[in-house]
């Protein structure tokens, strides 16, 4: 008899557990583009522990993108470890592997993977052994109650084939269809309770994956910084954003009833209205406390107050360095909108232009500077490169800036960075010539001499 009762107490226990697993909530913390906003990682991280004393299973996930915007971080004697030790201290569970994760030195990345107390994951990308990098492409976390929760990722490639990173840091790795890589893993649909794309392609590639697929549970995207107010519903499938630089952050909350998900909702978080973990508060000060960064170099006598003006700085920045004729600088290539009026530092220069990139001379004909123009356009994202010395519109012949047109027949010499020679191709008479120096420096001893230091 008593073994009876033993048996039917076991049954009603795993009964129990069953009917919890098949009936539960299914929370994520999300962000995607941190751009190495270390400064607001301390907010993140209370916030991210008041949610787990509500969700005590919550998962922190980013949308790819962690480096690139910061000195502190990207130029970090081991590249990008302030983020990641920032990253690890906050919980973070697992990260999208975004197109700037490529950004650093040769293998940083690689540093940065056995660094991260959480995993990178990708499905569209095959990596050669050699680079000693372990990407997988899809993450599953056995909850309690035997919930599984799955995170599939993809990162979005250009009409190249490949991210939007410099072409000789991706050498070793090849990048597939983001949408047909997608649909390779349907049979995930069978092994988990929530099946989560977490994206890097851009919200209006989000929205053609919610058309195509229709088989995941929502999408937590990133790339194209989008700011959604808790979820856009397309197909049906939820989709979320929050913009860039660590200024927001959406909970999702999944609720299961029969072991699928019925309902969810998203609510968006400002981290600016958080308070700062002290722990983390201290982890940055350490990182911040040595900043190699705030050597002033200039004054700046007015506000350069759009991308557009600032792009144009850079271009003459590289006619000066190079005695170049003209000068041309990919749209992409600016980061931050503006620079204020007043003391100018190294960092802020770092921050306009963080990629390390060569400037190279290249001498062409007008026909041939308006192939690559056109060339430089469409590598980024149909985006007109700035100009510096020279006009030109689309189907109009290039002239100086003062609209005399060129000699056709004359080779003009063109200052640009190597990631616009290494992105694009046009049949030239001639071959690209490195100056031997790198960008942001150039820029740095042209804003010396330009706005000194009274």
């Amino acid at each position: 008899m008593r073994h009876r009762l033993a048996i039917l107490i076991l049954c009603l226990f795993i009964c129990i557990g069953i009917l919890s697993a098949q009936n539960a909530k299914v929370a994520i913390l999300s962000v995607n583009d941190l751009h190495s906003a270390i400064d607001r990682m301390p907010k993140l991280t209370t916030l991210a522990d008041s949610l787990r004393g509500i969700y005590p299973e919550l998962i922190l996930v980013s949308a790819g993108d962690n480096c690139t915007g910061n000195p502190i971080n990207d130029q970090y004697p081991h590249h990008n470890y302030p983020m990641t030790a920032l990253m690890n201290y906050a919980g973070f569970d697992v990260s999208a592997v975004g197109n700037h994760e490529f950004d650093g030195p040769a293998g940083s990345f690689k540093w940065t993977q056995q660094h991260s107390h959480f995993p990178y994951i990708c499905a569209n990308v095959s990596v050669a052994d050699s680079l000693g990098y372990k990407i997988a492409p899809y993450k599953i976390f056995n909850l309690s109650g035997g919930v599984k929760v799955c995170f599939l990722s993809i990162v979005g490639i250009n009409a190249s084939g490949i991210p939007d990173a410099h072409p000789d840091k991706l050498k070793g790795m090849h990048f597939n269809s983001e949408l047909e890589t997608i649909r390779q893993y349907k049979s995930l649909r069978d092994s988990c309770n929530v099946l989560i794309f977490l994206t890097h392609i851009g919200y209006n590639k989000d929205l053609a994956l919610a058309d195509s697929c229709n088989f995941e549970d929502a999408i937590i995207g990133g790339h194209s910084h989008t700011l959604i107010n808790g979820a856009v519903k397309h197909n049906n499938i939820p989709i979320t954003q929050v913009e860039n630089g660590l200024k927001h952050a959406t909970l999702t909350v999944f609720d299961l009833k029969d072991g699928k998900v019925e309902r969810s909702d998203s609510k968006l978080f400002t981290i600016a209205e958080s308070t700062d973990n002290e722990s983390a508060a201290s982890l940055l000060q350490f990182f911040t406390s040595a900043n190699m960064f705030n050597d002033t170099i200039a004054f700046l006598p007015k506000t350069i107050e759009s991308e557009t003006k600032l792009g144009e700085l850079m271009c003459n920045a590289f006619i000066n360095e190079c005695n170049a004729d003209f000068s041309i600088q990919n749209f992409g290539s600016v980061r931050v909108n503006s620079l204020a009026k007043g003391y100018i530092t190294k960092r802020d220069i770092l921050a306009l232009d963080p990629f390390g990139n060569y400037v190279m001379t290249w001498e062409l004909k007008p026909s041939e500077i308006e192939d690559l123009i056109m060339a430089t356009c469409h590598a980024d994202k149909n985006r007109m490169p700035f100009a510096g010395g020279f006009k030109y519109t689309p189907s109009v012949q290039v002239t100086d800036w003062k609209g005399k047109k060129l000699n056709k027949n004359k080779l003009y010499k063109v200052a640009l960075t190597d990631f616009i020679t290494s992105s694009v191709h046009i049949n030239a008479s001639t071959e690209p010539q490195t100056s031997g120096k790198i960008s942001s420096d150039i820029i740095i001893e042209y804003l010396k001499h330009l706005y000194p230091i009274k």
